[in-house]
């Protein structure tokens, strides 16, 4: 264990809604939201503070440092995942490990001589860049094109040991599990939530939630549907991975 967790967490559906501009915002923002109120108010220090990168809708949050145990990683995806949800929105994540780094040093000579490496002028154009890469992206994203597709919460089974016990687990495959962020409430979560100032909403509204949602997106595959119902809300409540 000598690298950083990483999640990486999309809104599902983002370009459904951009013909409405405020819509498109909706989930997004709220995503946002619940990312900056948790590094600003509840792990803002260093040892505990987050880095994130934003890639369009998607964002990548890493660890400070290396992480034996996995708690803080789980409980901080599940508040965002249902804070988006309290939004009647939807989102994915997935957590691994690996370093994420600043690699603008490895760019061609007019980005490294460029003020500020995160953008460089085009003549009276814009290039802007984003500096950050490595196993950690790399790998949640890799884990993100997996199936099955849906608002999913998917974990590297080489993990497996390190995660809480009292949150829902199913091993999918050799090398993915899903967790499930829609039920219970595992312990140490709604400090979180509380601190940052994020949605609390009872179980049953949660899954009433994403009913409607699936109601009201009718273009909504079939795959999609079948992995909320076979991994988020079919589950009886039980700890531990099967």
């Amino acid at each position: 264990m000598s690298e950083s967790w990483a999640i990486y967490i999309d809104e599902e559906g983002f370009a459904e809604h951009w013909d409405d501009t405020m819509a498109a915002f909706q989930g997004l923002n709220a995503l946002m939201e619940a990312i900056c109120r948790i590094g600003i108010k509840v792990f803002p220090k260093p040892g505990d503070r987050l880095f994130c990168h934003q890639f369009g809708d998607g964002f990548l949050i890493t660890s400070d440092l290396p992480e034996t145990d996995l708690s803080r990683a789980v409980l901080i995806a599940i508040a965002i995942l249902r804070h988006v949800l309290s939004f009647d929105r939807m989102a994915r994540a997935t957590i691994s490990e690996g370093k994420v780094g600043d690699v603008s040093g490895c760019y061609p000579k007019e980005v490294k001589d460029a003020p500020d490496r995160s953008r460089v002028e085009l003549g009276s154009g814009l290039l802007t860049i984003t500096p950050v890469l490595g196993d950690g992206l790399l790998r949640t994203v890799g884990l993100g094109k997996k199936k099955p597709r849906g608002p999913l919460l998917l974990v590297d089974s080489t993990l497996e040991s390190r995660l809480p016990n009292d949150v829902i687990a199913t091993k999918i495959q050799t090398s993915l599990i899903s967790l499930n962020w829609l039920k219970g409430e595992p312990r140490g979560l709604q400090e979180i939530q509380q601190r940052a100032n994020l949605a609390i909403e009872a179980e049953v509204l949660r899954l009433n939630r994403v009913s409607r949602y699936i109601d009201r997106h009718v273009k909504l595959n079939d795959e999609w549907k079948a992995g909320v119902h076979s991994y988020l809300t079919n589950q009886v409540r039980s700890g531990g991975a099967s």
